[in-house]
């Protein structure tokens, strides 16, 4: 495919093919649109303007961080929750504590929560367990939509740590969710929580598969993030089952 060439006052923009690197090009920062970018940027033919050309530099990446583009809303809505507010929290927590200012900042009612004698370290567990797949998730998707301007191979790269994060996030819900609900039923427990683990593991080797993150594969994606979430119905339905058959009878 030959290479096209547009030239402007401020900028000079090359659409390259395939998955070569735009060659003599004078990047400047500045959002590009569609026609503009290598194809491997090109994921989803309606979104037409606001992307970031591709950098090759993690510098320019993190520079572009700092002005409006069409990845802008998806870092920041995952690295605040995700990373920068737990790591605030947790470098600030020494100081609030010193201050007493933690705990006087908690409303009353926040503040009684009751203790058992019966909670174990694994309910503990599983609580650390899913704050652990909450953060990851949002932290590696953060990281995924920075840095996947930055070239093809960082992208590929980049886009298995994303799924390997929503699939973290999926597993280590469900797992405590099964472990309250099902509480009391060792074999139902254990049971759906190692059916949880085989789907996780199935997702997990599909994801790695480096077709799996082409445009033609968008439906199978979806499709199959969407079937892993909503069979989470089955275990909690049991569990339902269970506890209103306990109140009928």
């Amino acid at each position: 495919m030959a290479h096209k060439r547009r030239s402007t006052n401020t900028q000079t923009t090359t659409v390259a093919s395939e998955h070569t690197p735009l060659a003599g090009v004078t990047r400047k920062q500045g959002k590009y649109l569609f026609d503009e970018i290598p194809l491997w940027q090109q994921d989803n033919h309606y979104i037409r303007s606001g992307y970031v050309l591709e950098t090759n530099s993690f510098k320019d990446c993190f520079n572009s961080l700092f002005y409006l583009h069409n990845e802008t809303v998806n870092i920041f809505t995952h690295l605040i929750p995700g990373f920068l507010l737990p790591l605030a929290l947790l470098l600030a927590s020494p100081w609030l504590v010193a201050h007493n200012r933690l705990i006087k900042s908690v409303p009353t009612w926040l503040m009684d929560v009751p203790v058992y004698e019966t909670t174990s370290k694994v309910d503990n567990f599983m609580f650390n367990l899913f704050y652990f797949g909450f953060a990851s998730c949002l932290t590696l998707s953060a990281a995924f939509h920075a840095t996947k301007c930055h070239s093809y191979k960082i992208m590929k790269w980049g886009s298995s740590l994303d799924y390997v994060g929503i699939i973290s996030l999926i597993v280590t819900s469900m797992v405590g969710i099964i472990h309250y609900s099902l509480y009391d039923d060792p074999i139902a427990h254990w049971f759906c929580i190692l059916f949880v683990g085989a789907q996780g593991t199935i997702c997990l080797v599909l994801t790695l598969n480096p077709r799996f993150r082409e445009p033609e594969w968008r439906t199978f994606r979806a499709t199959m993030f969407i079937i892993f979430g909503v069979s989470s119905v089955v275990p909690i339905g049991y569990g339902l089952w269970r506890y209103f058959t306990f109140l009928w009878y």
